[in-house]
């Protein structure tokens, strides 16, 4: 394809249904893409994403943040890349891929952090843009180690993950399903004070506040749900959890000392396992590596997850010098 069949604008608010639209439509998006998802920290990032055009057509976004002198897909977004409609050929993806990196090498940017979108997201096989960008400068930058249980091809449970759903069962311990519609903001904060508690001991925090949680909940009712263990009116665990197509993931899982102590949260996963749609294909529990710059494996984590059958999808990034 010539380069001359391709333009670029670079996003701004006017394009915003323009955006969504592309990104609806497209064959390896999710929520995480959508502008309302994008910009509910739009002021923690120097947005810099960019519309593909062919012909004048609108068929390609790509997420994007300046860092300095350098660009990321997004630096708020746990992965993205290229996102791509379901008419896109191998070949248009290359040249599509240079004529992007060539905008912005002629802004003066040096490099490119590439998280693209793992398959377990995609709609249909959608991995062109990574065959692309191994055509070029390009090396491995990170790489973390995600969980997922593939519901077609279920696998059992352990003997300790079966014996705390029991636990938890005898307990009289219910599991309780809230999304925008039938949440209040107290239920949310419950969760969250046990989800601060349950990240002090690995030393870290949230990715989102709770005015961002309920914020996202409100904006994508359809997608988010919360998933409780509930004890006597307490709520002692529980899992918010993003419906992306095929795909949900838990964002997060947390467990009180109650909780932990009665299996709860054992109970949420095999709840979530059990009442997510039928056409949700993929359950993921996310990275499981000791913290965000450290990739050796947290081995308390990969343990639980295993144990409910889950096994290992990469979520790799990487960087290509312009």
């Amino acid at each position: 394809m010539e380069y001359k069949e391709l333009s670029i604008k670079r996003y701004s608010n006017e394009f915003y249904n323009e955006w969504n639209r592309i990104v609806i439509s497209s064959k390896n998006s999710s929520l995480l893409q959508l502008r309302s998802f994008i910009e509910y920290h739009k002021d923690n990032f120097q947005d810099h994403s960019c519309i593909i055009y062919k012909r004048n057509k609108p068929l390609y976004v790509f997420p994007a943040s300046e860092h300095g002198d350098q660009i990321r897909s997004h630096g708020g977004l746990t992965f993205g890349g290229l996102i791509m409609p379901f008419s896109a050929k191998s070949l248009e993806v290359i040249s599509v891929i240079n004529r992007l990196f060539s905008y912005y090498r002629n802004l003066k940017f040096k490099s490119i952090i590439y998280k693209p979108t793992p398959y377990i997201f995609h709609k249909v096989p959608s991995e062109e843009d990574i065959f692309a960008i191994n055509q070029l400068n390009t090396s491995l930058y990170r790489y973390d180690i995600s969980y997922v249980i593939d519901r077609n091809n279920p696998r059992k449970f352990s003997t300790l993950r079966k014996r705390k759903i029991q636990l938890a069962i005898k307990k009289n311990i219910i599991c309780m399903i809230y999304n925008n519609n039938n949440i209040n903001k107290n239920i949310l904060e419950s969760f969250f004070d046990i989800l601060c508690q349950s990240l002090k001991k690995f030393k870290t925090y949230p990715v989102h506040n709770i005015n961002e949680i309920y914020y996202l909940m409100n904006k994508h009712s359809e997608n988010i749900y919360l998933y409780l263990a509930v004890e006597s009116n307490e709520i002692i665990a529980g899992s918010l959890v993003f419906r992306y197509n095929q795909t949900t993931h838990t964002q997060y899982l947390a467990s009180s000392i109650r909780g932990r102590e009665t299996g709860a949260l054992d109970l949420v996963i095999s709840t979530i396992l059990e009442k997510e749609p039928t056409e949700v294909r993929y359950i993921s529990f996310g990275r499981s590596s000791k913290d965000k710059e450290n990739p050796e494996l947290n081995k308390g984590l990969v343990f639980q997850k295993e144990g409910f059958g889950a096994s290992a999808v990469m979520f790799n990034q990487y960087k290509i010098k312009v």
